[in-house]
């Protein structure tokens, strides 16, 4: 009669036994329940096995995580060098010089318009600092806001544009920015881009012209008398408008891209527009948000830890909305780091 050995397989086929069943059970050996304890866990324990991988076209990142910041430089860095992280920054820089320009030229404007006192910067705290001093702040406002809403409307098709060139591959002919204006079928927004485009235009403003009334008149905290407290209050509103601002942000450069994708907006040669990332479908804006967090992608959650059952669920959740925050964080960080060094932030209005 043969006994099981410490050292053998259990997997291990017996082809010289037979097969008879015997007559004696025998209970199994130490590497046999450890090989079926292995083999428990694993199907028990293990997450659901990842998709196979498709493949990636030459000119798109093949990224792991999406959500790596250094991740995503360092492929743009190997793929098209140093100009690739720094795509479009003559579009960045002409779309915030107009952007500025267009937005003061319609608050003096509309002020004229509406008969309301023109906000005169009377501090160097801020821009909206200057909204402190007037006779009717919340009309100011509105007309700050209304002015910041006209020029993101004038400068849409430059932001299409910027949009475009960030999201394609340096390898694409005609990337000039003259050229690409010189070939817009339309200098008006695109109807599909109105709201989403309004949306983002309002968030800003809002938030960041608002926060000094609301500390001043309800909280009683003064840039002056109070530039301690008056500092970290920006700063916490600047992180409010940074989440608030992502979605509506991610809403509209979907929007760009799906009319850029249109026959209208296409290239001379007819080819359809590569982009160095997969680009997500346009729904409008209540239909990307419910596409984004319920249906695109999916997720693996551990329902029961005790038993390693794992649930798929479908979407991106709620998370989906506010990629990208990481980015925003940083910059808002260094902005005020910067800000503490320089000893601005506590004698702003002093020369």
């Amino acid at each position: 009669m043969q006994y099981p050995s410490d050292e053998s397989d259990p997997d291990e086929p017996a082809y010289f036994t037979s097969s008879a069943p015997s007559s004696q059970w025998h209970p199994p050996s130490r590497s046999q329940r450890r090989h079926a304890s292995e083999r428990d866990y694993e199907k028990d324990y293990s997450p659901p096995p990842s998709p196979k991988g498709i493949s990636i076209p030459p000119h798109q990142l093949s990224l792991k995580r999406v959500d790596s910041i250094m991740e995503v430089i360092s492929q743009l860095w190997n793929k098209e060098g140093a100009w690739g992280v720094w795509k479009a920054t003559n579009a960045t820089f002409v779309y915030s010089l107009l952007l500025q320009t267009i937005e003061q030229w319609s608050r003096g404007l509309f002020s004229a318009a509406f008969n309301v006192p023109e906000a005169a910067v009377t501090t160097g705290i801020n821009l909206s600092a200057e909204l402190l001093d007037t006779p009717y702040p919340w009309a100011s406002l509105a007309v700050a806001v209304a002015a910041a809403v006209s020029a993101g409307l004038i400068l849409a098709p430059l932001d299409l544009i910027r949009t475009k060139l960030i999201l394609t591959p340096l390898s694409s002919t005609k990337r000039s920015l003259s050229h690409n204006l010189r070939n817009l079928p339309s200098y008006l927004c695109p109807t599909p881009l109105m709201v989403p485009t309004i949306l983002h235009s309002l968030i800003t403003p809002t938030v960041n012209h608002s926060t000094p009334l609301l500390l001043r008149s309800y909280l009683g905290i003064d840039p002056i008398l109070t530039p301690t407290t008056y500092s970290i209050s920006k700063c916490l509103s600047q992180t409010t408008e940074l989440f608030l601002r992502l979605p509506f942000e991610t809403i509209l450069r979907r929007g760009q891209m799906a009319v850029l994708a249109t026959p209208l907006y296409q290239s001379e040669d007819g080819k359809r527009l590569e982009t160095i990332v997969d680009i997500g479908p346009y729904h409008g804006v209540l239909g990307t948000m419910w596409s984004i967090v319920l249906e695109e992608g999916g997720s693996s959650s551990l329902v029961n830890a005790k038993k390693g059952k794992w649930a798929e669920t479908k979407g991106q959740g709620v998370e989906g909305l506010w990629r990208g925050w990481r980015v925003g964080m940083w910059g808002l960080v260094g902005m005020w780091g910067a800000r503490a060094l320089g000893g601005s932030g506590a004698n702003g209005g002093e020369f």
